[in-house]
């Protein structure tokens, strides 16, 4: 697969009738792969070549910097390759580029830049200045140009409509389980193992203390079970997410987790850690014997989980 990075970078190859897709694919949930799916099944079709074309950062953030993102962009990217996609254009949205009018994105990117011969969208696309362009726009523009569009119906699952904006939502409850449900796998995020108080250590709990990228989406606060993916190991453990009111007035918002049977120091090291199910809110304890005790039973209910 072929990343590029900057609109000038895009090569067209004459030879192999391109598919794009376009999105955000913020999450990359069951949705999007379905829309994959469809466009890589129109290249195979026609003997040519999918390309997704995204921005970064997505519109949503550069005018809202409170928006949290389901997803990074080298998760976005490894997705896409593990979907069989032959190539992907990441166009960085820029002031200067969100400005281009609906007119202006079909006829200067979509035929002029990148020759799209299919165009691939979901029903609810929007493009151009302030989101100006709708689907029917984009059926009409590209028809100009001889640009067929194929537009994917909504999906549901158990009458919940898929989208990013409904798992966002989920996942800011904790509702773990819901939010795989739309997505087609568990919530997780990255980071990089740093020091932390050893509180844990000092209770017989040691823990893992995440730095991660605060512009991405984590669950609620509370504990939860999950996996732990340390190089190519993978544990089980609990994270918990939130303000630790037992030991600290701070509200400094923090991620950590104790993971079973591991004994390894692994400070600097990046880790993921991918949410299964949440155990129960955070609590302020009155002593750290409380918290000792809750902790030992949180691993507990952690261990029959995923034990079922």
């Amino acid at each position: 697969m072929i990343v590029y990075r900057e609109l000038a970078e895009f090569k067209v190859d004459p030879n192999k009738p391109l598919t794009v897709v376009l999105g955000n694919f913020d999450g990359i949930h069951l949705g999007h792969q379905n829309l994959i799916k469809m466009a890589t099944n129109i290249s195979r079709e026609i003997k040519g070549e999918t390309l997704v074309l995204t921005f970064y950062p997505p519109p949503q953030l550069l005018f809202n910097s409170n928006f949290k993102m389901l997803s990074s962009l080298d998760f976005k990217i490894g997705f896409f390759e593990a979907l069989n996609i032959d190539k992907v254009l990441v166009i960085p949205f820029t002031q200067e580029f969100s400005r281009l009018t609906p007119e202006e994105f079909v006829r200067e990117v979509l035929y002029k830049k990148i020759s799209a011969k299919n165009i691939v969208c979901g029903f609810n696309y929007t493009f151009g200045h302030k989101g100006a362009g709708t689907v029917e726009d984009l059926i009409n523009l590209a028809n100009k140009f001889e640009q067929k569009v194929r537009i994917m119906e909504p999906l549901y699952i158990k009458n919940q409509l898929v989208s990013s904006t409904r798992i966002r939502k989920l996942i800011s409850l904790g509702q773990i389980e819901e939010a795989r449900e739309l997505l087609g796998y568990n919530p997780r995020i990255k980071g990089k193992v740093i020091q932390g108080n050893k509180i844990g250590r000092k209770i017989g709990f040691p823990t893992v203390n995440l730095s991660w990228d605060k512009q991405l989406m984590i669950p609620g606060t509370g504990v939860y079970a999950v996996e732990i993916k340390v190089g190519s190991v993978i544990k089980k453990g609990v994270a918990n997410i939130g303000y630790k009111p037992t030991i600290s007035t701070e509200r400094n918002l923090t991620i950590e987790a104790h993971i079973f049977d591991f004994a390894q120091d692994i400070y600097n090291s990046e880790i993921e850690l991918i949410f299964y199910h949440k155990i129960r809110n955070e609590i302020a304890f009155n002593s750290l014997e409380e918290l000792k005790n809750q902790i030992r039973n949180d691993n507990k209910i952690a261990n029959n989980y995923f034990s079922k």
